[in-house]
């Protein structure tokens, strides 16, 4: 299902930019060519949508790309001094807090 919503949201991006370019064709001064070359690269982010969803790219794989690594389980973490700040993300933390109020992540 989601392979299908990319796709077609990639065609509508490309149909759009169709028309768009078209429209824009009867523009007579200069800035007629440069909404057409805005035409074009809607229709290039539609291309390159498809084909990353086809791929198996997407929204998905670019969080993966960007997300944090996950922490480690309770059983591989090392104990920790505290240090009155969060090791994740530097937020102040008190003595004998479990987790961190700003990351959600345990401290203690």
């Amino acid at each position: 299902m989601a392979k299908a919503n990319g796709v077609m949201a990639g065609l509508f991006y490309i149909v759009f930019g169709i028309i768009w370019i078209a429209m824009c064709g009867a523009i007579p001064s200069a800035i007629g060519f440069l909404f057409m070359v805005v035409g074009a690269l809607v229709i290039a982010f539609g291309a390159l949508m498809i084909v990353r969803t086809i791929r198996g790219g997407g929204p998905q794989s670019f969080r993966a790309r960007t997300s944090r690594p996950e922490e480690p389980s309770e059983g591989e973490q090392e104990p920790k001094e505290y240090s009155g700040y969060c090791p994740y993300c530097g937020s102040p933390a008190e003595e004998g807090y479990e987790y961190c109020r700003v990351c959600g992540k345990r401290i203690g």
